[in-house]
């Protein structure tokens, strides 16, 4: 009776191994699938936002001279967003490689 039960015990713990490692790679696919767009949507809304808080010193509402100030402002939103679009895919990829041995 304890040899039938510790074999199936042994079989369920085996088995739920193995249904990890497939749900997380159904998890992995799934998350691959949808993390460039979500990505590309944060970073336009990212620059569309600093466009809209430093749009007064773009267009130099009241004559004060921060056209300038708030070009480069722009200028650096636009630079954080440039690079997370190359530090992202090159994280994702090496994730990528290490789950499947494919690259």
């Amino acid at each position: 009776m304890k040899k039938k039960i510790s074999l199936l015990v042994f079989a369920l713990a085996t088995s739920t191994g193995a249904f990890a490692q497939d749900a997380r790679s159904a998890m992995n696919q799934i998350l691959d699938g949808y993390t460039l767009p979500i990505f590309v949507a944060f970073m336009l809304g990212g620059i569309v936002l600093g466009l809209a808080q430093q749009w007064d010193n773009i267009i130099d509402k009241d004559n004060r001279g921060t056209r300038k100030d708030g070009l480069f402002a722009l200028a650096w939103y636009v630079g954080y967003a440039l690079v997370a679009a190359i530090v992202v895919p090159v994280k994702s990829g090496a994730s990528f490689q290490q789950t499947t041995g494919y690259w």
